[in-house]
């Protein structure tokens, strides 16, 4: 019976699903069940009678480690997580375990030997790993505002997850039977450019992949040159790429929108993972590409209405004038903000910019209505102060519960002077000829429609030499990093440094260097005093 139990407790440890081992005091491998010897990829007989760190090779070092601990200190360790590469591919990945590690005593109390058990979780370590990063994906992809953003996050993502050493996509171009390459794949610059444009009725990876509705894998040199024996084989050996797989990139309603395509250096093995998780990537990418298409034209439609909202800035006699207004690039709805530039009597001009609290329908047509009620109200009152007293009014007494921020500023060329007040506004920037930039942030008061009894007179400033006068909404200057006066004296630097330039290009030039780019809408305005009578 004794020997027919030992019998049985050797077979099952044999054949038990965990890896075990039994290794002496000398180091020395006593036992291994075939499981272990599976995971270290040697035979048992490879394995006893020799050196942990023969048999493991250059990833033996945490091993050894815990196997001091339990022979010295007398230890028991449990589920300790060790990664290493395999003997047979020491520069390889790193493969991981979690082992377990138990003193074994003689009679006397001594350490003799450490049995150990090892658990292989690399593909639960790889399945967690893949499931986090297609996750961080799908997140990174869904903030996407325009393709170009969409493929650069697909393409970074695909190089990590598959180690394409090329990773490109190529887009359908409408109403054409072709395939756009898009980004520099790192190819010979001829390559690039013989490949930037792909006809579909041409035999290639990409084109295949769009026409079958499929990947298409070619994983080794062989394979390429069975599949595509002319033009793709030489080029692919010319530029050193001995694996190709292209998978198609679908819509979710237009069908087949481009191809994914990775070329890598190496010839690949045979993997049932890769072309599953190929195609999810792909997935994700085809319908975040094909969200961001619909948002841009859905984005040019309320972009086209609300400058139809703006006013047409008429040429100016004496006077040099640019204005600007940018959406928000990550919203898809209309702004609050606008600007307005009138001239009052020859020789004078006000200059508006306000933003409404708040975005959408009901913010633009508030943006109107506020917009209209002060140019009335400036017509009506000579005192910036009565105009805005009365457009508070106005509002508080109103239904709409609108509230705005309004910057008012008369440039009085043939005074000499500019005269603001400001309800709830950043301070428009006056540029002097000296290149010194000062803030106009006298005459603030409250934001119109708060219900505030608070009352500023406007502040007017002798200004003999203007260069530029900049009024701009807050999306110019503030960002949740950063302070909005750091914001303003980063503008103020600008205007310095472009004061004698066209007021167009600085205009560009201010909105392309916002604090927080596409974040928030902005409105700007720009005038100079020209020598023009």
């Amino acid at each position: 019976m004794t020997n027919d139990l030992t019998s049985l407790v050797a077979r099952f440890a044999d054949d038990a699903a965990t890896g075990l081992a039994l290794v002496g005091a000398d180091g020395r491998f006593w036992y291994v069940n075939r499981t272990l010897a599976a995971i270290n990829q040697r035979t048992v007989e490879a394995h006893v009678g020799r050196r942990v760190d023969d048999v493991l090779g250059t990833g033996a070092a945490p091993v050894l480690e815990s196997l001091r601990r339990v022979l010295e200190e007398g230890d028991t360790l449990e589920e300790v997580a060790v990664a290493m590469p395999t003997h047979t591919d020491p520069s390889g990945p790193d493969h991981h375990y979690v082992a377990s590690y138990r003193p074994l005593r003689n009679e006397a109390g001594a350490v003799i030997a450490v049995g150990v058990t090892v658990l292989d979780i690399t593909e639960r370590v790889w399945v967690t790993s893949v499931t986090e990063q297609v996750a961080a994906l799908a997140a990174r992809l869904l903030t996407a505002v325009d393709p170009d953003e969409v493929i650069s996050v697909t393409r970074a993502a695909t190089a990590t997850l598959f180690g394409g050493d090329l990773v490109n996509l190529g887009l359908l171009e409408e109403g054409r039977e072709t395939l756009r390459l898009v980004a520099d794949v790192g190819l010979d610059p001829d390559l690039t450019e013989r490949y930037q444009v792909v006809p579909l009725g041409e035999a290639s990876p990409t084109s295949d992949a769009v026409r079958r509705r499929r990947p298409v894998a070619c994983l080794d040199p062989a394979e390429i040159e069975a599949s595509y024996p002319g033009p793709v084989h030489r080029d692919s050996e010319a530029a050193g790429v001995k694996a190709i797989i292209s998978v198609p990139l679908f819509g979710p309603h237009s069908g087949v929108v481009g191809a994914m395509v990775l070329g890598w250096f190496r010839p690949l093995a045979s993997d049932p993972n890769r072309l599953p998780l190929l195609t999810t990537v792909a997935d994700l990418c085809g319908q975040a590409l094909e969200r961001v298409r619909l948002a841009e034209a859905q984005k040019m439609v309320l972009v086209d209405l609300h400058r139809l909202l703006l006013p047409p800035v008429l040429a100016i006699n004496g006077f040099e004038v640019a204005v600007r207004y940018q959406p928000a690039s990550r919203e898809l709805t209309f702004g609050g903000d606008w600007y307005e530039v009138v001239e009052l009597d020859p020789g004078r001009v006000l200059v508006v910019v306000g933003d409404i609290v708040g975005h959408g329908i009901e913010a633009a047509g508030a943006m109107a209505e506020v917009r209209l009620l002060l140019k009335v109200l400036t017509r009506l009152h000579s005192d910036l102060t009565d105009v805005l007293d009365a457009a508070d009014e106005f509002l508080v007494g109103s239904a709409s519960e609108t509230i705005a921020t309004v910057a008012l500023v008369v440039v009085d060329r043939e005074a000499g002077t500019v005269t603001s007040a400001l309800a709830g506004h950043p301070p428009p920037l006056l540029v002097l000829a000296d290149g010194s930039v000062e803030r106009l942030e006298g005459g603030l008061r409250p934001p119109l429609g708060v219900r505030s009894r608070v009352r500023r007179s406007p502040v007017t400033r002798a200004v003999p030499d203007l260069a530029v006068l900049c009024a701009y909404t807050d999306g110019l200057v503030e960002t949740r990093e950063q302070s909005i006066d750091d914001g303003i004296d980063a503008i103020a630097s600008l205007l310095q440094l472009g004061r004698d330039e066209p007021l167009a290009a600085l205009a560009a030039l201010l909105v392309a260097s916002a604090a927080a780019p596409g974040a928030d809408d902005v409105a700007l305005a720009l005038v100079r005093v020209t020598d023009d009578s």
